[in-house]
């Protein structure tokens, strides 16, 4: 896959930090998310993180187990 991102990028503002503009990215060739927040006045990076994505299988929610209404004696 080329190094062009584009398509899996997403620039968005948040109501509560005016002052920011924030960027999300996935590279699907190493399955890795990326988030940047910048200032709108200078550009300077204020924040960033990354983080790998894997597919996981959901678990299944247990089963209740017993009755609730035993505990109460």
């Amino acid at each position: 896959m080329s190094d062009d991102y584009t398509q899996f990028k997403a620039d968005y503002e948040i109501p509560s930090r005016p002052d920011v503009a924030f960027t999300t990215w996935y590279d699907p060739d190493r399955d890795w998310l990326t988030l940047e927040a910048r200032d709108k006045a200078t550009g300077a990076l204020v924040s960033a993180v990354g983080c790998r994505m894997e597919m996981a299988v959901p678990l299944p929610v247990p089963e209740q187990i017993g009755d609730n209404d035993d505990a109460a004696g």
